[in-house]
């Protein structure tokens, strides 16, 4: 009958303890469900890394949709130049004035222009012709020209030389490109040139000093 007593007190302490650890684990739950969650911070490089995307993207949508605007704008490359050197132009405006030429020798050889002497000095090639007297003509017709032609360029000099060469055969039968005459002009001289009455054959007496060979004199 004890023993009776006594299992039922043990199962009455059992079932009580069961009861409050039950009570226990349900409070427990409740207070956990009930207690305020704080989110962890975000990470600030995470932060920089979508705002870093996001721009991209965004510059990348403004590209194709031709929307884009750089962040400084471009320097203007300089306008290529087309003006020509003062001697380069003067040779163009000669060669166009100067008949073509029927000896294998650069027709124009050069223009020179010292602008600080204020001279002005061209080197050409007399052509050929069927006479002695129409090759001196033709020389004479070339120094005229090329005068008329820098007088009427604009440019300004003080002074003008003329250097005419051909082809000489020595004694020894040799053949040599040498200069057969050289006139010089100053401003004085040629301003006082009326081109359209000028006859080129008077070109040696206008000229203020003319050396010329005597297979070109007339």
């Amino acid at each position: 009958m004890e023993s009776k007593k006594k299992k039922t007190r043990r199962r009455s302490r059992l079932v009580i303890g069961l009861g409050l650890l039950g009570g226990c684990c349900t409070i427990s739950l409740l207070v956990t469900l009930l207690s305020p969650q704080t989110d962890e911070p975000e990470s600030p490089t995470a932060a920089i890394s979508d705002s870093a995307i996001e721009t991209v993207i965004a510059q990348t949508e403004g590209a194709a949709a031709g929307t884009f605007e750089p962040t400084s704008a471009p320097t203007p490359l300089p306008a290529p130049s087309n003006t020509l050197e003062p001697s380069v132009a003067l040779k163009l405006f000669i060669e166009d004035e100067l008949s073509s030429a029927n000896r294998n020798v650069p027709r124009l050889e050069a223009v020179e222009i010292n602008e600080g002497a204020g001279i002005i000095t061209v080197r050409w090639a007399i052509n050929d012709n069927i006479t002695d007297g129409f090759r001196i003509s033709g020389a004479k017709r070339d120094a005229s020209t090329i005068l008329q032609t820098i007088a009427e360029s604009g440019m300004q000099f003080e002074r003008v030389v003329l250097r005419g060469s051909f082809s000489m055969v020595d004694v020894y039968g040799n053949a040599e490109e040498a200069e057969v005459f050289r006139l010089i002009f100053d401003r004085a001289e040629y301003e006082q040139i009326n081109w359209d009455n000028f006859l080129s054959d008077n070109i040696y007496l206008v000229a203020g000093s003319a050396t010329v060979h005597p297979a070109f004199q007339d």
